[in-house]
């Protein structure tokens, strides 16, 4: 049985999530917090302009 004692194993948590490409994983995340950010702006724009 695992031990929940993860003291002294840096990233230990992580071990079962396994990044193959962080780099396209980066540019999703950030296209992701763009497209969430601007979302309520695009959808008052569309709106107020009666689209």
């Amino acid at each position: 049985m695992d031990s929940m004692d993860l003291e002294g194993k840096p990233g230990e948590l992580l071990a079962p999530i396994r990044i193959d490409n962080p780099r396209k994983l980066a540019v999703k995340m950030v296209a992701f917090m763009c497209l969430s950010f601007f979302q309520p702006f695009v959808i008052t724009y569309l709106h107020i302009r009666g689209g």
